[in-house]
Formats: C-alpha cells, structure tokens, sequence
C-alpha cells in the first residue's frame, strides 16, 4: 500500500489519513490479511505443502500486490515443477 487512495498521501500506518481525514481502517485490515497469507504460505512451503503454498501466497497478491509477495508467488509456483 504506496498511499492514500483518496489523495495519493504517504502511508503513514495510522487509520486516518494525515491529509484528507479518509478512513483507511479497512486498507490496513487488509493489508494485514495479505501478511498473513504471505506468513501462512511461507509455513506451507516450510511443511511441503506446495498447494496450499501457491493458494495463499495468491491470495495473499490478490489482496496486496507486493514485490515479496510476486517473488513468493514465483517460488510457490515453481517448487511443484521440480
């Protein structure tokens, strides 16, 4: 999450946007689901559990497009090829 989706301010981690007053409450829930998806598939990929792995970690893109999480999803994706 770069920023405010009302006026492109810095994300700060506060609830309330600094600059326009928006309501972020639910962007941060979010993005908090996203980490934990990305935690549970690294423990997936820890146990061996390939599927699951992939599941989440695209979950985990679907609800916040990351770096990590796209490297994440690359390795999920590639773990079962081999």
């Amino acid at each position: 999450m770069s920023g405010c989706p009302v006026c492109r301010a810095g994300f700060r981690g506060t609830a309330v946007c600094p600059r326009c007053g928006a309501d972020l409450t639910d962007l941060m829930s979010m993005a908090v689901r996203a980490w934990r998806s990305r935690e549970s598939a690294r423990e997936a990929l820890a146990a061996e559990d390939w599927v699951a792995a992939r599941e989440l970690a695209s979950q985990a893109q679907r609800l916040h497009d990351t770096p990590a999480g796209r490297a994440l999803l690359a390795v999920t994706l590639c773990v079962n090829c081999v």
